[in-house]
């Protein structure tokens, strides 16, 4: 394991790569690559064993800029076990704010969308509600979760 404390990085799992835009060590962007290269259900199973330890999540050393909002919000995120879901209104009723529309922008700011598992949170009716990476992966990624918790 290796600490980048400036600069650009990539790391490479299952055949995605994920990019990270380091300043004074601290993760500033990141990015996925746009293109899957090969088989999803490898790269999503490769992405779910380096997030997942013992079917428990992972605890890499992340620092981030973030409002403690923001922070409440992505720790509520992190408690939703895996395989299940809630809403954005039960969330923001779970850390006591009246504003589904808040938590869905909490959660729009998340940068580390691969560790802070905010695909798990959906719209309470009908939809699946918003993913910075995109509907379609977050779609996988609940599916992906559903049949191998």
């Amino acid at each position: 394991m290796f600490r980048l404390t400036e600069g650009i990085g990539g790391v490479r799992i299952g055949s995605l790569w994920l990019l990270c835009e380091v300043e004074r060590g601290r993760i500033v962007s990141t990015q996925w690559s746009t293109t899957w290269e090969g088989d999803e259900s490898e790269s999503l199973r490769a992405l779910y064993e380096a997030v997942r330890v013992d079917g428990r999540a992972a605890s890499p050393y992340v620092t981030l800029r973030c409002t403690s909002f923001q922070r409440r919000v992505w720790c509520a995120a992190m408690e939703i076990p895996y395989g299940s879901t809630k809403s954005y209104g039960a969330v923001a009723q779970g850390i006591g704010c009246r504003s589904a529309q808040a938590v869905g922008q909490a959660l729009k700011q998340n940068r580390i969308y691969w560790f802070v598992p905010c695909h798990r949170i959906v719209r309470a009716k009908a939809g699946l509600g918003g993913y910075r990476p995109g509907i379609s992966i977050k779609r996988d990624l609940l599916a992906f979760e559903a049949c191998t918790s």
